[in-house]
């Protein structure tokens, strides 16, 4: 069985990837032989609607991208 780890955060100083790694440091542990974990961290995708400098609720797109 396959489990993703998703870190939805995409702001500076999140912490939120260091609880996945702790998530997935977790379950190797406990020697759960059956699971497999992956960290997908949002960060990491382009995703045109988080690539600004503020939060999609401000109304403020300040990127191309987000202005497409």
């Amino acid at each position: 069985m396959l489990i993703y780890i998703i870190v939805g955060s995409v702001r500076e100083g999140r912490t939120a990837i260091k609880v996945a790694n702790w998530v997935q440091q977790a379950t190797t542990e406990f020697a759960l032989k059956d699971i497999q974990t992956e960290v997908v961290d949002l960060k990491e995708w382009d995703l045109p609607l988080f690539a600004g400098s503020h939060p999609p609720a401000t109304g403020i797109y300040d990127q191309p991208k987000q202005q497409q």
